[in-house]
C-alpha cells in the first residue's frame, strides 16, 4: 500500500479547483458554507475503501461507524497502520485546505487491509458490495488494482453508487491492454477515474492517462493533509486526487439530491475547466465544482471554454 509521506513545502493545489469567483449552490455545501447540520439535511455519506481513518483533527466527529473487510465484512474499521486511509479521508473533508470550512460529508472508513497494512483484494470487492447494499452514494476507492473480476463485478452491479478511482502513478497509458489497471479501465457509467495534477493544471509527469479510460485531473501533487497521529504530511499521487473528487460529488449531490450516479459523474467530467497545455489524455481537463454544478444545472454539453469539446459527455463514460 502507499504510504502518506512528506515533501518539501510547496502552496496549496487545491484552491484553484474550488474557489472560483462564481460559486454555485454546489460550491457552498461543498466548502462548508451552507446552512448548518442543525438546519439542514444530514451531510452526504462518502465511503472511503482504503487502511481505515485515525479520528484525528479534521476527522474527530465526522467518521462514523465503519467496517472492515479483509475478506470478509464485519463491524469496526480498527486502526489505520498503514496512513494511507487518513490521509484520504483528511483531504475528503478539508479539501488539502485547513483554511477552507470543511466539506459537510460523513466519512464511513471501510478498511481492506490486514494488521500489517496488505491489501485484501476480495475485502475490496467484498466493501464495495457492503457500502452499496446500505446505499452510501458516493465512494472513494483510492487504490490500483492489477485485474481483478470479482471487484469489477461488484463496481458494475451497484449502479446507485459512483465509484471515485485513481489512475495510477506509472507515467503510462492505461488504455494500452499491457497496463492493467483496474477498476480505472473498467467501462462502468458510475466509475470516474483520475489523473493528477499539479497546482497549475498541468498533468503529473508520474500520473497515468489514458484518452478512452481517464475521465479527468484534479490536484494531485504536493497536497497537504494528515497522518494517523494527527501531524501535517504532504502527499502527491492520484489517489489523493481521488477524494478531491469525490468531495465535488458529495457537495454536488447534498445541491441535488437524488442525482443518479452516471449523471453525477457526467456532470464532473463535463464541467472540467482546460488543463495546461489541454491534454486530452486525461479527460481534456482538470476539475471544477463550479462548471460542474452548472453542468448538472442542465448545460447541453461541455461549458464554454472547456478543453476538448469533440469528446462526447453523453453517454458511456469508460
Amino acid at each position: 500500500m502507499p504510504s502518506a509521506g512528506s515533501d518539501v513545502s510547496r502552496p496549496s493545489a487545491v484552491r484553484a479547483a474550488v474557489a472560483t469567483a462564481t460559486a454555485t449552490v454546489a460550491v457552498a455545501v461543498l466548502a462548508g458554507c451552507g446552512p448548518s447540520r442543525s438546519t439542514a439535511t444530514p451531510p452526504v455519506t462518502v465511503a472511503v475503501v482504503d487502511t481505515g481513518a485515525a479520528p484525528v483533527r479534521s476527522l474527530a466527529g465526522r467518521l462514523v461507524d465503519g467496517v472492515r473487510c479483509a475478506p470478509t465484512c464485519s463491524p469496526g474499521a480498527g486502526p489505520d497502520v498503514d496512513g494511507h486511509g487518513t490521509a484520504v479521508a483528511d483531504l475528503l473533508v478539508t479539501g488539502g485546505d485547513p483554511d477552507d470550512e470543511p466539506a459537510d460529508v460523513a466519512v464511513l472508513p471501510v478498511r481492506v487491509s490486514d494488521d500489517r497494512g496488505a491489501l485484501s483484494v476480495p475485502g475490496v470487492a467484498a466493501g464495495i458490495r457492503w457500502t452499496a447494499e446500505r446505499g452510501v452514494p458516493v465512494v472513494a476507492l483510492p487504490l490500483v488494482l492489477g485485474g481483478d473480476g470479482d471487484v469489477s463485478d461488484s463496481i458494475r452491479s451497484s449502479p446507485q453508487t459512483l465509484f471515485v478511482v485513481p489512475a495510477g502513478n506509472d507515467g503510462l497509458d492505461v488504455d494500452e491492454q499491457s497496463v492493467p489497471v483496474h477498476p480505472c479501465v473498467d467501462p462502468a457509467p458510475n466509475v470516474l477515474c483520475v489523473a493528477a495534477s499539479d497546482a497549475a493544471g498541468r498533468l503529473s509527469d508520474s500520473s497515468n492517462r489514458g484518452r478512452t479510460s481517464v475521465d479527468l485531473a484534479a490536484p494531485g501533487v504536493d497536497l497537504r493533509t494528515l497522518d494517523p497521529a494527527g501531524r501535517t504530511v504532504r502527499v502527491s499521487g492520484t489517489s489523493f486526487s481521488v477524494p478531491l473528487v469525490a468531495r465535488a460529488a458529495a457537495g454536488l449531490l447534498a445541491a441535488r439530491p437524488g442525482t443518479d450516479p452516471a449523471t453525477l459523474a457526467e456532470a464532473i467530467r463535463c464541467g472540467v475547466r482546460p488543463s495546461v497545455p489541454p491534454n486530452d489524455t486525461a479527460g481534456g481537463g482538470v476539475l471544477d465544482v463550479a462548471r460542474a454544478a452548472e453542468a448538472l444545472s442542465g448545460s447541453a454539453g461541455r461549458p464554454d471554454g472547456a478543453a476538448d469539446p469533440s469528446r462526447p459527455c453523453r453517454g458511456s463514460l469508460g
